[in-house]
């Protein structure tokens, strides 16, 4: 018998985890994802692109007769499964209230997919709980394998098949070598997004929608016996080589249960990227320090002193529309 691959290894430890096994420090953070996530969704509801996403599934709807039905976020409507997933991966993703665990955003499928699925597979909250977790840890990992690419934060959006497929594989109660398949089957097709459609248009928010139902998708095509490349992580020609600049895939998976992603979680105060969150908290406290005294016509300039990341999104920027305000371009 030959060397397991990493998504091998990976679904021994997916398979196996418990609550046990899991600091409380970790399931305290998973927790407070829960409710980050939860009020992103609520808040992408609000906004001109989150109701229409809502309209469109309604209109779609009727198409699916005779699928089982489950609740949806925010909107209390019972939907197909992975309508109600796609809902709540994008208006999650509305507002760049989402969380950030170290080198990845994962939250809108980590959190996104129990909520759905976990109705269809009637899972206690602890099993919701495990299989959220989970998500967190591997698609974290790959994120920070391919932090060395040209997709960077929410485009790295691959990351949330990953994410959906291990939450799926724990909800749906697959064996390892079903897990490690469907992870295997969720990179085979990773998605792109390209720059101009991740910056101004509402298109931004889709992003993490068709990944979050690839993933769990991946999970049922492996229950029903479809195969795929085991090895699509460190092949020469598979996801790492092919999507970033790394020559090999470094083996993240050792230290599985040892460290943990979610300890590098991040949580947004108010509704911007990471990178110009600090910047805005500081206009903030400006006005709050100053009161009525505020005048913005006094302004001469401003200097702002920030980290080597932040200059380089701003870089990214550039396929902003010119005199086009939204909603993604105004929080990213």
């Amino acid at each position: 018998m030959g060397t397991a691959t990493q998504l091998e290894r990976a679904a021994a430890w997916v398979r196996g985890l418990s609550i046990s096994d899991i600091p409380g420090d970790v399931l305290a953070l998973a927790r407070a994802q829960q409710m980050d996530i939860l009020a992103s969704l609520a808040a992408g509801a609000r906004t001109q692109v989150g109701r229409a996403i809502l309209r469109a599934l309604d209109a779609a709807a009727g198409e699916q007769a005779g699928e089982e039905l489950v609740t949806s976020l925010p909107d209390g409507r019972r939907r197909p499964l992975l309508d109600a997933v796609y809902l709540h991966a994008t208006l999650a993703n509305a507002l760049e209230l989402d969380d950030f665990v170290f080198a990845g955003h994962t939250g809108q499928a980590a959190m996104g997919v129990p909520l759905a699925l976990g109705q269809a597979t009637r899972a206690t909250g602890e099993e919701a709980l495990l299989a959220q977790v989970a998500a967190n840890e591997i698609a974290g990992r790959l994120g920070a394998v391919m932090t060395a690419g040209p997709q960077h934060g929410h485009m790295k959006a691959y990351l949330h098949r990953l994410a959906a497929t291990v939450a799926a594989v724990r909800l749906l109660r697959l064996d390892e070598r079903q897990i490690a398949t469907a992870m295997a089957i969720s990179l085979a097709t990773p998605e792109f997004p390209l720059f101009h459609a991740s910056w101004s248009p509402d298109t931004k928010a889709l992003c993490t929608g068709d990944p979050a139902v690839a993933g769990v998708r991946a999970a049922y095509l492996s229950a029903a016996g479809v195969g795929a490349a085991l090895d699509i992580v460190e092949h020469a020609v598979g996801l790492v080589t092919s999507l970033s600049e790394n020559s090999r895939a470094p083996d993240v998976w050792q230290t599985l249960g040892r460290t943990w992603s979610l300890q590098a979680i991040c949580f947004k105060p108010l509704a911007a990227c990471a990178y110009a969150a600090g910047a805005a908290v500081a206009a903030g406290r400006l006005v709050e320090a100053f009161g009525s005294g505020w005048e913005v016509a006094r302004v001469r300039d401003v200097e702002v002193r920030t980290t080597v990341l932040s200059v380089t999104m701003e870089g990214f920027s550039r396929p902003h529309v010119p005199g086009l305000i939204t909603p993604s371009n105004t929080n990213f």
